[in-house]
């Protein structure tokens, strides 16, 4: 939204009465009373307590803070994962999140290829792994010749989708001394969360040009629900330069909907695509890619939208009606807001937890949730201070402190990881 408007608040509208003042020049006491009790007799005593006709009755007032129903406490149980695995960016290896009731975490191969492990949620046991031989064998298996999944660009589906999105690399030409004549392909490949295997592959390269070489090619999944994937590709041009191809596949089946070079494509909303096109906030209707509406400038944080709402920030934060691109709240929120298909939720300086969900933004009663909101799960706001914890919108904690930073929570089971990488893995019941 336009910078000059980033200070505006929401303002509450207050009715003022009797602020008239009667000017006139005195009169005599006796001729006001004489006239006063004349009235009074000819109309009756029941206007002494009659409404004036044009009496304004006063508005209810509106609530400032958050008043709806409590969510129940989440008791939650620690599950160990076998042997123990370590996480940590120092080791090129991060947990991914939870799907389809595993928690995914990549790590580097042998030969410095990321492959992806699938831990258990409920017993902690390694479901299944993927190596950097299997995922050779993989790409070879799906057409795509020698290559391999690149698990470091996928994105876990958002929402009810359980799927995980990853990218491909592959070369037909099978690793021969003369693959320039057959360059590079790139696709992203669906696997399913609960035994890995590939539930579709899509190759993306015929979208990208006729007008790229090829020889370098990087794709990356910026994201994904049940019903859309967005897929970034960094692409060298024939004749030098660089160049970004944005594209959105459709999720059942991966297949190419649209492409384009002149937008940056950052968040799926309902039906919608949201992204940045020369510095603008646009939505682009997720089946056919022609423009919705078009706002202010701003910076879509990545993955916070959602059917109803979306969070910009420029520098400050816009709360912005995904329909109609109206800026339905604004101010300045000291952290990003986290957004799900019912509600927006941020932390405020003051530690209060607030939420949105289309009337007045209001705060919870108490300051429980001090530190920053990073996602909202059903009724649970989680929330990283000195440590991880899940409030609701009436700011009280529904769970005690787990150990770590906030990685993801679903299902029912929530992930956090500390500095040396060890993770913990955490579920209700």
């Amino acid at each position: 939204m336009p910078s000059d408007t980033a200070y505006r608040r929401i303002r509450l509208t207050k009715v003022r009465y009797g602020e008239g003042v009667l000017k006139q020049k005195p009169v005599r006491m006796y001729a006001v009373a004489a006239i006063a009790a004349a009235v009074m007799l000819a109309s009756g005593c029941d206007a002494l307590t009659s409404p004036r006709p044009d009496a304004t009755t006063p508005a209810p007032e509106t609530p400032t803070t958050y008043a709806g129903e409590p969510a129940p406490d989440l008791a939650l149980s620690p599950v160990e994962l076998a042997g123990a695995p370590s996480y940590a960016e120092a080791d090129r290896s991060e947990v991914v999140g939870l799907a389809g009731g595993r928690l995914l975490a990549t790590r580097p191969g042998p030969e410095n290829i990321i492959g992806v492990d699938a831990w258990d949620a409920g017993s902690g046991e390694l479901a299944w792994d993927i190596t950097t031989y299997k995922s050779y064998q993989l790409v070879l298996d799906h057409g795509f010749g020698r290559g391999l999944l690149e698990f470091a660009g996928g994105a876990v589906q958002r929402g009810e989708a359980q799927g995980y999105v990853v990218p491909i690399f592959g070369n037909l030409c099978g690793g021969g001394t003369r693959c320039m004549d057959d360059p590079y392909r790139v696709g992203i490949a669906m696997l399913n969360p609960a035994d890995g295997a590939v539930m579709w592959t899509s190759d993306l390269t015929d979208h990208l040009g006729d007008d790229v070489s090829g020889i370098s090619l990087h794709a990356v999944v910026a994201d994904a629900n049940a019903d859309s994937v967005i897929v970034e590709v960094d692409a060298q041009l024939d004749e030098g330069g660089d160049t970004t191809v944005a594209l959105v596949a459709d999720a059942a089946s991966g297949e190419v909907r649209w492409a384009t070079r002149d937008a940056h494509l950052v968040s799926i909303a309902g039906d919608a695509i949201l992204g940045e096109q020369d510095g603008a906030l646009v939505a682009f209707d997720a089946a056919t890619g022609a423009e919705r509406w078009r706002g202010g400038s701003g910076t879509w944080i990545p993955r916070e939208a959602s059917a109803g709402y979306a969070a910009a920030m420029d520098p400050e934060a816009d709360i912005v009606d995904v329909a109609t691109g109206e800026v339905v709240a604004m101010g300045r929120f000291p952290v990003d807001p986290v957004v799900s298909d019912e509600f927006v939720a941020w932390v405020d300086a003051t530690g209060e937890t607030v939420s949105y969900d289309g009337n007045a933004a209001l705060p919870g009663e108490s300051g429980d949730g001090a530190g920053i909101a990073e996602a909202i799960d059903g009724e649970y706001i989680w929330i990283q201070g000195e440590g991880v914890l899940a409030v609701d919108r009436t700011g009280q904690a529904r769970t005690e402190t787990l150990p770590g930073s906030f990685v993801d929570a679903r299902d029912g089971a929530v992930a956090t990881v500390e500095e040396d990488g060890t993770v913990h893995l955490f579920r209700a019941g």
